[in-house]
């Protein structure tokens, strides 16, 4: 990866800046202050999405809106172009310059695609690697290695992705549990389910003895049906008769009807003929007053057109007349005008000549104004000035009082590598404590919550035995349902028979016909004509008799089935409750051993829990002592950075002292022009006002020929208009007698309206007249063949009574409803039966599925078994991985930094180690080094190290950047450091960026970064 350029608008001291890199070694070098940092923050916040502070802050103070842009080449060989926008949108995409398409927009796709072409993984963070390993912050470099052992632990453990193993473990144990739960309810299922299976057989051999009982039902309804075919036919034969004599009866009313009708409507016919007579005789007699009112209408039609002329000619001079009103008004306005504009031309020249007195006054005002305006800048400047003088004398003194502090605290500083031992020792002690007290708190929720499930657990398990104990009675109860269902439906049957012939009984009494108790036609008991209502009546009572005896014995039935109903249902929670009993027993023991377990664990951490407090009041008295001597001694090492500080302080006082005299000696000569400037605005306040009269003036007697043409050419119009009235005057004279004409004819035509009137509404109804006599001799004709015709029916409908009789249709009749009733039973009864073996079928499928979930909660009992032991060997190895992986990780790191340190020093026979809690330590010969114990250069060059081995480790990001490196280095280690910058392997770029010039002439390139007038500017050498 390489970084070609960089262009900054509007970033903190940058205005419009372009940096250009080369590959291989790139020095930045300026002053303090210059905007060096600047560089590393923008690329590290369009690349990375790291920046130490908001935008408002990155953005320059008084811009609307600032940009980053990054063009860079990664692995892939094409150039990229990274736009990032402070205040402008689109905020941050990426452009092929190859092709000119954005690849990314957003921030999710511009971090997604980013992580992809710099080879990191997506749990990655780009901010965190910037800020640990590629651009670290100047003054960072080596500030984790001065933490205590944990910190280091959780910065390093985070970088390198190592909790993840941890995390991993931990996460599985949720799983591991899940599967455990699973293989319990596993196991319960399977209990429960076994009761269904085990019903299995007993459901098929009921479905078996119903399919058999509808076999039987089967025979008896084929000849029923045999039957009832021949019984109708009998009835269709004579109910073929009983048709032929209603379509008689029918054709003989339709016939009278016809009559009838036909008898009314020659009545109507005859009185039609009147009218239509009367209708002719009004005719004759208003004729000659229709033809008086045709003519008077004819005559006005063809003098309506002169009319309409007239209409228009007297509307033409009402129109005339308004526009002379409008001509007359438009002559006054005109008259008006033109006297403002005689007036006008009098005082033009007054106006012009003051109007150019004034003007000339304005450009003299201007010029001075012009001068006097760089008098405001100039006293805003000086007082600006003035403040920040202020400001830097009161940073100047709090720069020296802090030095004078900081000495003071310099024997504190070197009691912190002894303090920070003890700290550590004490804070693991009580990180112990801690711990045992979070669990004590995660144990009481997790006895609390067995505790529960046990109390539960015994609560159920006494209601299930309560409901097992009930099961030998409730077999008995529901042993016979199926004899009583059976029972039940030969009950409704024998109750449908008893009803129908309870019903035929009753139809006989009430037509007393003979009646034989046998159903024989040549029954001897009863002669002809005799009557059998006495042994009917006994018959009917006798069956009533047992009618009732059979719905008593039905209700008892039914209530019978309701309580084997209920018996069986209980019986079957009382298996499902069986089913149930041992999975519940087996877990009441498991949660009452995990109790016993978690009472024994709750002794021993409430033992370490009681330590708390005085480990706690340790630990705060240490880390205060720890605290005010990591203050002391961070305070410390800022003397150098302090320091340089008081020089710039110095010298930007003594810049500013000039610039202030300067500017003093230049408002003293503004002043007296600004005096002058009041004068003159004052002559100018009336100058628009006269201006604005001069333009009306100008404008009046420009317009004076045009506004004189106009008002002659008015009256001329007025001249002619008056002639065309006059005209129009003249024409309608001659027009005036039409309207008196059109009185005359009106008034013939209101006479002779109503003659006209009857004559029409009479017209249609006389030429009818010959129409009418017609009608009323056709219908005539037509009553006549009609009434011979009702003779012929008559005479047919006579002959078809005498071979017809009632009582042969109602007998097959009633013999049709008995076999339709014993049919209707028999299908009734097929249907319940196949309604008990759809319901039975339907529960056998159920059980059927439940036998068939029963072996496939076997086979995920089997399945389980075998996660859970795989699961355990990947928990094992994940636990065990971790360690080695985390201590090869630190070697190979080791290694790579520990060459990287010997070519800063210049010396291969130290030898420094990265151990397995991120220590840094140092062997020199028999001396054996902790990091807190090297110099101040040591300890920058070891950090330096660790951090770009880091990087070469965690990423292809083959770049890196170097700011202020050579903190607390002496001569000889800058250019030894310089030196392996330049020979460093493995890097694409190195970016170093210092205020001394140590790199220089050793990079590839040097970017020289300088400050003027507040803007930062940059030179290449």
């Amino acid at each position: 990866m390489k970084i070609l350029k960089l262009h900054l608008t509007n970033i903190k001291s940058y205005d419009n800046t372009t940096i250009e890199f080369e590959p291989g070694t790139n020095s930045i070098h300026g002053e303090n202050g210059a905007g060096k940092t600047t560089i590393l923050e923008a690329i590290g916040w369009a690349l990375f999405d790291f920046l130490p502070y908001s935008q408002d802050e990155f953005l320059r103070e008084g811009a609307k809106y600032g940009t980053v842009s990054v063009t860079f080449v990664p692995p892939d060989g094409r150039e990229y172009q990274v736009i990032r926008q402070i205040k402008k949108s689109p905020p941050w995409y990426v452009l092929d310059l190859e092709t000119g398409y954005r690849v990314a927009e957003g921030s999710a796709d511009v971090k997604e695609w980013l992580k992809k072409v710099m080879g990191l993984q997506d749990e990655m963070d780009l901010g965190e690697i910037f800020e640990n390993a590629v651009g670290v912050p100047q003054g960072a470099l080596y500030a984790p290695f001065l933490m205590t052992s944990s910190k280091r632990k959780d910065t390093f453990n985070a970088m390198l992705h190592l909790e993840e193993y941890k995390t991993a473990f931990d996460n599985l144990r949720e799983t591991d549990r899940y599967i455990q739960d699973q293989l319990l309810a596993l196991g319960n299922r399977q209990e429960t389910l076994k009761v269904f299976r085990d019903r299995i057989p007993e459901l098929e051999e009921k479905i078996h003895g119903l399919a058999n009982e509808n076999n039987r039902i089967d025979d008896e309804l084929r000849a029923c049906e045999n039957d009832l075919a021949s019984v109708r036919e009998i009835k269709r034969q004579l109910e073929q008769k009983q048709k032929q004599i209603e379509a008689l009866e029918g054709e003989h009313r339709r016939h009278e009807e016809r009559i009838n009708s036909l008898r009314d409507h020659l009545a109507k016919a005859r009185q039609d003929l009147e009218r239509s007579k009367q209708a002719r005789d009004i005719l004759l007699r208003t004729r000659e007053g229709h033809l008086a009112y045709e003519r008077a209408v004819q005559e006005r039609r063809e003098l309506e057109p002169q009319l309409e002329t007239y209409r228009q000619l007297c509307q033409n001079l009402q129109l005339r007349q308004s526009d002379r009103n409008h001509l007359n008004a438009e002559i006054k306005e005109k008259q008006a005008e033109l006297n403002n504009a005689l007036s006008a031309q009098e005082i033009l020249p007054r106006l012009q000549s003051k109007v150019d007195e004034l003007r000339k006054i304005q450009k003299e005002h201007q010029q001075l104004t012009i001068e006097v305006s760089q008098l405001r800048a100039l006293e805003t400047r000086h007082a600006d000035i003035t403040q920040k003088l202020s400001s830097l004398d009161a940073e100047l003194k709090s720069c020296k009082q802090t030095i004078q502090v900081i000495e003071q605290k310099r024997p504190l500083a070197e009691k912190l590598p002894a303090l920070r031992k003890e700290y550590d020792s004490v804070q693991s002690q009580l990180s112990a404590a801690e711990g045992a007290k979070e669990k004590l708190n995660d144990l009481r929720k997790k006895y609390s919550s067995i505790e529960k499930e046990i109390v539960t657990l015994s609560a159920e398990i006494t209601k299930l035995e309560s409901e097992i104990s009930s099961i030998e009675l409730l077999q008995k109860e529901s042993a016979n349902l199926l004899q009583l269902r059976n029972r039940k439906n030969l009950l409704q049957e024998r109750q449908k028979e008893m009803e129908i012939k309870i019903s035929k009984l009753e139809q006989r009494l009430e037509l007393d016909v003979p009646y034989c108790p046998l159903n024989r036609d040549d029954c001897l008991h009863i002669q002809q004509g005799e009557r059998s209502c006495d042994l009917l009546s006994q018959q009917i009572q006798e069956a009533k008799s047992e009618l009732e005896t059979i719905i008593q014995d039905l209700q008892s039935t039914e209530q019978s089935i309701q309580h084997a109903e209920a018996a069986q249902a209980k019986l079957f929670e009382a298996e499902k409750a069986k089913a149930a009993y041992d999975p519940k027993l087996y877990n009441l023991q498991i949660r009452q051993q995990e109790k016993a377990t978690l009472e024994k664990d709750l002794r021993e951490l409430i033992n370490q829990v009681e330590q708390i407090p005085s480990l706690q009041s340790s630990f705060e008295h240490i880390k205060s002592e720890v605290e005010a001597a990591e203050q002391a001694d961070k305070e410390f090492h800022k003397l150098p950075v302090i320091e340089e500080k008081i020089s710039n302080l110095t010298r930007q006082i003594e810049e500013l002292r000039e610039e202030q005299k300067q500017i003093t000696e230049q408002i003293k000569d503004l002043s007296s022009k600004k005096q002058l400037v009041d004068k003159l605005e004052k002559r100018l306040q009336d100058k628009d006002t006269f201006e604005e009269k001069l333009t009306k003036a100008k404008l009046l007697v420009e317009h004076l020929p045009e506004t004189r043409a106009s008002l002659e050419s008015l009256k001329r119009d007025l001249q002619n208009l008056e002639k065309v009235i006059e005209q129009l005057n003249s024409q309608i004279d001659d027009m005036r007698h039409l309207e008196q004409s059109d009185k005359e004819l009106q008034a013939i035509i209101h006479k002779y309206e109503p003659e006209h009137k009857q004559y029409i509404s009479n017209e249609q109804l006389a030429m009818q007249l010959e129409e009418k006599d017609a009608q009323v001799s056709k219908l005539q004709s037509e009553i006549d063949g009609t009434v011979k015709q009702l003779e012929e029916i008559n005479a047919q409908l006579e002959k078809a009574t005498k071979t017809w009789n009632r009582q042969d249709l109602e007998d097959a009749e009633l013999k049709i409803e008995k076999l339709n009733a014993d049919i209707s039973s028999l299908r009734t009864q097929k249907a319940n039966n196949l309604k008990q073996i759809s319901n039975l079928e339907q529960e056998l499928s159920d059980y059927q599925e439940k036998s068939r979930e029963y072996d496939r909660a076997q086979q995920d009992i089997q399945k389980f078994e075998k996660i859970k032991q795989i699961l355990q060997h990947i928990r094992n190895t994940i636990k065990s991985a971790q360690e080695p992986i985390a201590k090869s990780l630190i070697y190979g790191i080791s290694l790579e930094a520990r060459n990287i340190f010997c070519e800063i020093m210049g010396d291969h026979s130290q030898r420094l180690e990265w151990t397995d809690d991120y220590e840094i330590r140092l062997e020199r010969g028999s001396e054996r080094l902790t990091f807190q114990q090297m110099s101040g250069g040591e300890q920058m060059s070891a950090a330096l190290a660790v951090r770009l081995a880091l990087l070469k480790r965690l990423s292809e990001i083959n770049i890196a950047f170097l700011d202020e490196p050579t903190q607390n280095m002496d001569t000889t280690r800058r250019m030894n450091l310089a030196d392996q910058v330049v020979s460093l392997k493995g890097f694409e770029q190195l970016f170093v960026i210092s205020h001394d010039d140590t790199f220089e002439q050793k990079m590839d390139r040097a970017i020289i970064v300088s400050k003027r007038h507040g803007i930062s500017q940059v030179t290449y050498s």
